[in-house]
């Protein structure tokens, strides 16, 4: 059993600022005994041959992948080429992934009570596109987001995945996780995804600590406007090198480039 975390923004995310570089993920994950890690940050492909030489030295697979985002709903796509990106529709979904069938489509945070990120009832409307839907970490006993996904997976026969949707490093011992039992390559942890041969570990944690971490999250994006802070700069596909990332988070003036925004 292979076990996976499916939902993961590292530094480099071209919409929120994320203080972990990759290579801190692939420390910590193998710590606690990571396997298998997406990589998905919002918009944009973002992964390197070092990142991935730097995960497999240490027993990791990594899937490249994506956070698109379609009429203000957040879409997770696994094994994503870098052209996903330019998505821009439903219908231009459902015709990339016809030609496409290798990639994986998730809903990620599908009902959860925000007027951005979150597909609600178009997911009604496109579920024929979806592979999996998200069991998000962020609930508690009593506060719930998850119960409508869960139902609409068991109704659509669609896996149910947690994942813990990193940006930050705590999260991926706080949030959800799966163990899937399949052969460690990217063909082989999907077909199992895709014929439910996976375990979801998942837990409510108490509101203290859901609003805590939500808190600490908030406040690590918020930290790009502080004038000691690194610029935001978003990395390129199979462009950036371990050079251009700092554990740190710390650089020296010269190397400090202009700072800019995206729009």
């Amino acid at each position: 059993m292979l076990k996976s975390s499916l939902h993961i923004h590292i530094q480099g995310d071209p919409k929120d600022y994320i203080t972990h570089t990759g290579y801190d993920l692939i420390d910590r994950a193998h710590k606690l005994g990571y396997e298998v890690l997406a990589i998905t940050c919002h918009w944009r492909v973002v992964m390197w041959s070092d990142l991935k030489k730097y995960a497999e030295e240490r027993g990791i697979l990594l899937i490249q992948g994506v956070e698109i985002e379609i009429n203000n709903g957040d879409i997770l796509i696994l094994n994503a080429p870098p052209d996903v990106q330019f998505i821009q529709t439903f219908k231009q979904l459902a015709a990339y992934k016809k030609d496409h069938p290798e990639i994986f489509i998730i809903a990620p945070h599908p009902f959860f009570p925000s007027s951005k990120g979150c597909l609600k009832s178009q997911l009604y409307d496109h579920i024929d596109i979806f592979d999996g839907i998200e069991k998000s970490w962020f609930y508690s006993h009593s506060i719930n987001f998850n119960r409508r996904a869960r139902r609409l997976a068991n109704l659509c026969d669609l896996p149910y995945i947690a994942t813990a949707d990193i940006h930050i490093l705590d999260q991926i011992e706080i949030g959800g996780h799966v163990l899937i039992n399949a052969e460690k390559n990217i063909e082989s942890v999907l077909e199992a995804l895709r014929q439910k041969k996976f375990k979801s570990i998942s837990r409510p944690l108490t509101n203290f600590k859901m609003a805590l971490t939500f808190a600490r999250m908030t406040l690590a994006n918020l930290s790009q406007y502080l004038p000691w802070t690194p610029p935001h700069i978003p990395f390129q596909h199979e462009k950036f090198h371990q050079d251009y990332q700092t554990k740190s988070q710390k650089r020296s003036k010269k190397y400090r480039p202009a700072r800019s925004r995206l729009r």
